[in-house]
């Protein structure tokens, strides 16, 4: 004799419940890990963004023949090229502080002359970022080299 298989369809509430426990301890174990990424990416995104900055006042001082200057106030960043009455901005201003990232010097600037070279430097420009336990930093030499390891 033989007993009836009913059809059944779909899961039971203990098994749903049983498979989101699992999803939920595999959430909370990898949780720390992508925070640790995410400020990663952020610090690395600060860095990249200031020298990509640093490099395009450079590289307008050059272009242009004009003296060049590139920013650093209050987490925000901009370039701009020309003589002391008629700058013109040669980027847009960037925010740091939207990626939670702080820089220091809090306050400096880099003037580039018309071949490129810094003429406001007296060494070597060293610009921190810094976000929770996580620092990187960006140099620029005298001679107007940008290094994105110091």
């Amino acid at each position: 004799m033989s007993i009836p298989v009913r059809n059944r369809r779909g899961f039971s509430l203990t098994e749903l419940l049983v498979v989101l426990a699992i999803m939920a301890l595999i959430t909370r174990m990898s949780f720390p890990r992508i925070t640790a990424l995410r400020d990663k990416n952020a610090v690395r995104a600060a860095k990249m963004q200031m020298t990509s900055y640093i490099a395009t006042a450079r590289a307008a001082a050059i272009r242009r023949s004009q003296p060049a200057q590139f920013y650093a106030v209050n987490n925000s960043a901009w370039a701009t090229v020309g003589a002391s009455g008629s700058r013109t901005s040669v980027t847009g201003t960037v925010r740091l502080s939207s990626r939670l990232v702080s820089v220091t010097p809090t306050n400096d600037s880099i003037l580039f002359d018309a071949r490129g070279l810094p003429s406001n430097l007296s060494g070597t420009k060293v610009f921190h970022f810094t976000l929770n336990n996580l620092t990187d930093s960006v140099c620029v030499s005298r001679m107007g080299m940008i290094s994105r390891f110091c």
